[in-house]
């Protein structure tokens, strides 16, 4: 009877732990999703704080901000729905990909004025050149 009772308090510990470690890997995930959203946020101009992954009242009026702009919210709930994420990720994306793109049109515009200054200076060096030809 001593060995039934023994192996049922094991048992009943060992899923005790298995429990809390799942906990553990929520509370984990979660924080990742938090500052994940807070990064988002941050690059979407809604959050000024430092991504620290933990829910505060700063993070919690930016995803009110961005729901009521960005999804047309008319009572937002602050709440950080799988929907929310996806959609501060959608938008912290495409705001990045522009950022970018802008980054390649400016490299772009350099080049190009480079090689204005290039044709000139050929085309300074080719006059002088040719002065020098009619000189001989």
């Amino acid at each position: 009877m001593k060995r039934v009772a023994v192996a049922f308090l094991s048992l009943i510990l060992a899923l005790s732990l298995a429990g809390l470690c799942r906990a553990e890997d929520k509370e984990t995930d979660r924080a990742d999703k938090i500052k994940q959203a807070q990064e988002g946020l941050t690059t979407l101009d809604y959050y000024k704080g430092e991504a620290t992954g933990k829910m505060n009242p700063e993070t919690r009026a930016a995803i009110k901000e961005f729901q009521k702009k960005e999804m047309d919210m008319k009572m937002p709930g602050g709440v950080l729905s799988e929907k929310t994420c996806d959609m501060i990720s959608q938008k912290s994306d495409e705001k990045k990909a522009k950022a970018k793109e802008g980054d390649k049109s400016a490299v772009d515009k350099a080049k190009e004025k480079v090689d204005e200054g290039k044709s000139k200076v050929e085309g300074e060096a080719g006059k002088v050149k040719t002065g020098l030809d009619l000189a001989k």
